[in-house]
This record gives C-alpha cells, sequence and structure tokens, in this order.
C-alpha cells in the first residue's frame, strides 16, 4: 500500500524543526512558564514528535529563543504546522509576550546521531 509518509521519510529521513523568537527581558519568565507548561507539551503530542529542546541566549536585556525540534519525518512536521511546514505557528497567548517574531521555520535533515 501507498504511504506519502513511508515516501518522504525515506527520501528525507529524520528532520529537524528550528524556529526562533525574541522575549525582553521581563517577559521572560512568563514566557519560560508558557513554554514549558502548555506549547512544549503541545509539540510532543503531535505523532511522528521525537523531542523538543528550547535553547536562550541573552543578548542584553532580549532573550533570544530557539526550539529545536526532530521529527520521524518531513510529513510528521505538517501536523505541527498544519500543513504548511515553513510557516511559524504562534499560539495567541504567547504573542503579548513575544519581542520578534520569526515567521518561517527552518529544517534540515538529521544526517547522524549518537547516543
Amino acid at each position: 500500500m501507498f504511504s506519502l509518509e513511508r515516501v518522504q521519510k525515506a527520501r528525507f529521513g529524520t528532520m529537524a524543526r528550528i524556529g526562533h523568537c525574541g522575549v525582553r527581558g521581563p517577559k521572560t519568565d512568563a514566557y519560560r512558564a508558557f513554554v514549558t507548561g502548555w506549547s512544549t507539551p503541545d509539540d510532543r503530542s503531535v505523532p511522528g514528535s521525537l523531542s523538543v529542546h528550547v535553547l536562550g541566549r541573552q543578548d542584553f536585556d532580549v532573550i533570544q529563543i530557539m526550539t529545536l525540534t526532530s521529527w520521524a519525518s518531513l510529513c510528521a512536521t505538517r501536523d505541527l504546522a498544519c500543513k504548511q511546514v515553513d510557516v511559524t505557528g504562534f499560539y495567541p497567548e504567547s504573542e503579548d509576550l513575544l519581542l520578534e517574531l520569526n515567521q518561517r521555520e527552518q529544517h534540515r535533515r538529521i544526517a547522524g546521531n549518537a547516543p
């Protein structure tokens, strides 16, 4: 039986999805609480989600946040992204916390993995 996901997985393999946003200092704690309490568990609940990592870097009074997720296939990211894999989805609850919104996600094939 034909399976688009099987074809995508064979063609692209395991995928990484990379997103970016900025949060101003006073809103950092609220955004971290939102990420750990809502968006990370939501990402993990999507079929095909393998891992979620939230990285932060201090740039003066702005925290640069990078979200790195891994997926069983490129096709699996469509369930998270509502079928548009390169468009960033923001929760309405988080938009007032964010300083900058990067509208595009990046995808990379995971070339290797170590235990």
